[in-house]
């Protein structure tokens, strides 16, 4: 076979190529309805997830309550929406109800519901990167369940020292993932004294996927 004809085979391969891919980016309807991505959902087999972008209503009605977590806690922060910008942005936070200035467990919820998937991959590897947390200190990796589309879990110390808050020295775990159209960030801690653990921390991390993937397939 000539160089030219096995030039024009390679281009000719492409371009179908190309065109296969334009007929998948056509597949995604936009308008903030609905949303086809080829992903798995948390803990899935494989099957194809439907992901739709969220209203302000569906995503306070997405974020956990009391009556959606297991054992006993109490709202320091109920469930609610705020921002401006692309994405709705979904607060929830709730301490242990028998928790003291000296062990006061919290789990902190932050949700970003955005209109697509593109946006939502974008924004997840932004806040991966950037491993902002409240005790502002440096995460290290941890091992942990994979939930959503991605994910990821680290932790960081906070050291009993004289200008630390009591109330927050310990381990603390930063759970991060994505499921469909919404970029999840969980903080969990101080883990210590025998209050909280990292079974615990990733059975809240589940409910909250679990969550964003039932209001994205309700609608």
């Amino acid at each position: 076979m000539s160089p030219s004809r096995q030039q024009a085979e390679h281009h000719g391969g492409l371009l179908s190529l190309t065109a296969a891919l334009l007929i998948v980016v056509a597949v995604i309807v936009y308008g903030g309805v609905r949303l086809v991505v080829d992903d798995p959902p948390s803990g899935g087999d494989g099957e194809t997830v439907t992901a739709r972008a969220l209203g302000v209503a569906q995503t306070e009605r997405m974020m956990p309550g009391l009556t959606d977590l297991p054992e006993t806690w109490a709202s320091s922060i109920p469930p609610g929406v705020g921002g401006e910008g692309k994405c709705h942005e979904g607060r929830a936070e709730h301490k242990a109800a028998d928790g003291t200035g000296n062990n006061d467990l919290k789990v902190r919820f932050v949700a970003y519901a955005c209109p697509d998937t593109t946006l939502a991959a974008e924004g997840y590897a932004e806040i991966v990167k950037a491993r902002q947390n409240p005790g502002g200190m440096k995460e290290h990796p941890v091992p942990a369940s994979k939930f959503g589309d991605e994910s990821t879990a680290t932790s960081y110390q906070v050291a009993d020292e004289y200008f630390a808050d009591p109330s927050q020295v310990g381990r603390h775990l930063m759970s991060r993932a994505r499921v469909g159209t919404v970029v999840i960030e969980m903080h969990y801690g101080p883990i210590r004294d025998e209050a909280g653990s990292e079974s615990q921390a990733e059975q809240l991390m589940r409910i909250m996927c679990d969550r964003a993937q039932d209001a994205q397939a309700q609608g």
